[in-house]
């Protein structure tokens, strides 16, 4: 009887961990043959238990070095989203499918919604299907094969398919009526089409006063010290090239576009001062350079012994250090060439790094535990997330990652040298850039600038988040506002940019709040609960069937019956 209760105890701690798997399945569409004529349907399954945050993927048949990449991605994003701490669970994907082999991205979307669902608890539309790469931002990106695919959720006989917004042909698929064909944009749309639930709606974001404060006065510092370069100036076209920078500049921060005003104006002081030490003599020359060397050790030291509190003031480190790290290596790119252009470059960047140091501890902003150990973890973490991007860009087009590469491998030695902040940066820009390129390379020409305005949403949706959470990321923030600056001129630059909104708008998933907020997990809380209830009826059976067993049986007390006496 011991060994029974003993099992019984033993049932109900396993509970728990046997209940907190959570599962469910998705149908993505596929096409199965090279010539993209014939479409098909594959089966994303998943199941998550209690673990790490690792990611393991099933298939049958075999599926290529993308869509795997893309599955972790899908994961990731997913994860992004959710109010599910990941790093607890361990993801099992089962990908099936008639095709012989899978290959592409196209099923991005679809495990991305199987992913937020199966974290949240939601259930799927069974009879909904969906094909769709899932891109930074939550987008859903283009693919090919998409008519085929949507007369195979038709044929399987699915009432609704899911298709990206971004298809040439998104418009004649719409007007079907043996199935009725959705364009999307985003995954919000994707999650609410398979389970009904509406995206949560954010309010416009408001930077606090102390970052507009603070970034008017590096505009009107930046733009002051332009404006007299230029006075110095003899009359000729670098004079023109500064005078058109320094007057977008000024208009800039008349509309209250701080961030693009001061980059404006760097630009019109950079052109000044290369003109006018290209005229200078060796010695004013050296005294800018004394100048420059002088003010990065005194910056260098100061920016040392701060010890950042808030998302706020990590990213004005971020932007100061790395403007910092731009100017010793120009030291090192001096020796090799003594140029005016390149002591042009360091005084310069020294002056909008000073600037950004005034911007540290104005901004309000919730205290978060930032501390070196933290910084080395979401360096590490950021390097990992960069370098899946950069194989995924690598796999899709060879031959286009440009420096990428190369910004991995200074990211990584800065992460062995102990510069945490400044590998984090790196990584976050590396990973942006990444991203950038894969859009630059995957979207039509004709769709780029409303790819580029449906990331400017995500964007806003993210910082507006953050605000909900009083946390307020400056470079974020700031990068949004350029990118909508760049939009209509310069799409493909609006576009990196919006992606480095993205990447540094929530960097506070890195370290939690400085004072403890309980936050209760939702699945792990359903599963101890159902633990308890089981357990509380195995131990009631258990003590019944004890009872029972081991209680002595009642001897009947003989008593005098009514009657006549014997």
């Amino acid at each position: 009887m011991k060994i029974t209760v003993l099992a019984l105890v033993c049932i109900v701690l396993l509970l728990p961990q046997v209940f907190a798997q959570r599962s469910g399945s998705i149908t993505a569409l596929s096409v199965i043959d090279e010539n993209e004529t014939r479409g098909g349907l594959a089966t994303v399954h998943l199941e998550i238990r209690p673990g790490t945050g690792a990611v393991y993927i099933e298939s049958y048949p075999l599926t290529k070095l993308d869509t795997q990449l893309a599955t972790r991605e899908a994961k990731e994003i997913a994860c992004a989203r959710s109010t599910t701490d990941c790093t607890q669970y361990d993801f099992f994907y089962l990908i099936d499918v008639g095709a012989s082999l899978i290959g592409g991205p196209s099923a991005g979307g679809a495990t991305t919604v199987l992913t937020y669902a199966v974290l949240e608890g939601l259930p799927l539309d069974n009879h909904t299907a969906m094909t769709g790469s899932i891109m930074s931002g939550g987008l859903i990106g283009p693919v090919g094969g998409v008519r085929a695919k949507v007369d195979a959720a038709a044929r399987e006989g699915f009432t609704q398919v899911l298709i990206p917004r971004w298809e040439g042909n998104a418009s004649n698929l719409s007007g079907r009526t043996d199935i009725q064909v959705t364009p999307i944009t985003s995954l919000d749309e994707a999650i609410q089409a398979f389970t009904g639930t509406p995206p949560h709606t954010y309010d416009n974001v408001t930077p606090p006063s102390g970052y507009t404060d603070a970034m008017q006065q590096v505009s009107a510092s930046l733009c002051e010290h332009a404006t007299i370069l230029l006075r110095s100036l003899e009359k000729g076209n670098s004079t023109n090239s500064s005078t058109q920078a320094l007057t977008y500049g000024r208009a800039a921060a008349e509309r209250g576009a701080y961030y693009t005003s001061a980059s404006q104006c760097f630009s019109s002081a950079l052109i000044s001062q290369r003109a006018l030490l290209a005229d200078a003599d060796e010695q004013t020359r050296e005294n800018v350079l004394k100048q420059v060397s002088r003010d990065l050790h005194r910056l260098d030291d100061a920016v040392q012994e701060q010890s950042p509190q808030t998302i706020a003031d990590l990213e004005v480190q971020l932007i100061v250090t790395e403007r910092l790290a731009d100017v010793e290596a120009e030291l090192i790119t001096l020796q090799k060439d003594p140029s005016a252009d390149t002591i042009a470059y360091m005084a310069e960047r020294m002056e909008t790094a000073s600037a950004w140091y005034s911007v540290y501890g104005r901004v309000e902003s919730r205290p978060l535990d930032i501390t070196e150990e933290r910084l080395l973890i979401s360096c590490r973490r950021k390097l990992e997330e960069a370098q899946e991007r950069v194989n995924y860009l690598i796999y899709l087009f060879p031959g286009f990652t440009g420096n990428l590469e190369q910004n991995l491998q200074q990211a990584l030695e800065s992460a062995q040298q102990g510069k945490s902040t400044l590998c984090l940066l790196q990584a976050a820009q590396t990973k942006a850039e990444a991203s950038a390129l894969v859009t630059a390379l995957y979207v039509p020409e004709e769709y780029l600038s409303q790819v580029v305005q449906a990331k400017l949403d995500a964007s806003e949706r993210q910082l507006s988040a953050q605000a909900e959470r009083d946390v307020f990321p400056i470079l974020g923030y700031s990068y949004r506002e350029y990118s909508e600056e760049l939009l209509l001129r310069e799409p493909y630059s609006a576009s990196l940019y919006a992606e480095y909104s993205l990447e540094l708008g929530n960097l506070d998933i890195y370290f939690p709040p400085k004072k403890p907020i309980w936050r209760i997990d939702t699945i792990l809380l359903g599963t101890l609960l159902i633990g308890i209830a089981i357990g509380s009826v195995l131990t009631s059976i258990a003590f019944v069937v004890w009872r029972e067993r081991h209680q002595p049986k009642k001897v009947p007390i003989a008593r005098n019956l009514p009657g006549k006496k014997r």
